[in-house]
């Protein structure tokens, strides 16, 4: 099959197996580095990130305490940066309909269009109502988690 991974079809895109483990690797690093040098910030930022990486593997439960830990942080009144507070809560939006509660996610990416139609921010409304609309046209699908859709290898 040449060149080709395996993988999963996450969102609207494939994900390889390969770039899913290198990226973790990457974050992990990254969050050491942040812890080391006391960057919240960029704590916050890995926490997220390693949250949407676990919820592809299908770690639901380490999924959602990483991005509780990193919403937390990203929550502090010195960053002050809704978008970083609405890309988390679409995370926690997309880790409870992959686990199985529509509905629990549902309303974090209502919060999460709110805010960013309060910015005016199309990623995030977007984002926001694409998975939104996932909960609600797709009730016998949308709790499966993303690598029930498609797998390559």
């Amino acid at each position: 099959m040449g060149n080709w991974d395996s993988g999963v079809l996450y969102g609207d895109a494939f994900v390889s197996a390969r770039r899913i483990r290198r990226r973790t690797h990457r974050v992990h690093r990254g969050l050491a580095l942040f812890r080391q040098l006391g960057d919240a910030a960029g704590l916050g930022g890995s926490l997220v990130a390693l949250g949407r990486l676990a919820c592809v593997d299908g770690e639901y439960s380490r999924a959602r305490a990483l991005v509780e830990e990193g919403l937390e942080i990203r929550r502090r009144p010195e960053f002050d940066n809704p978008r970083w507070v609405a890309r988390a809560l679409i995370t926690l939006g997309e880790i409870d309909r992959c686990e199985g509660d529509p509905a629990r996610g549902s309303r974090w990416f209502e919060q999460a269009l709110a805010t960013g139609r309060e910015l005016s921010d199309d990623m995030i409304v977007g984002s926001s109502l694409h998975n939104w609309l996932i909960t609600r046209c797709t009730p016998a699908t949308s709790h499966l988690p993303p690598q029930s859709f498609a797998r390559v290898s």
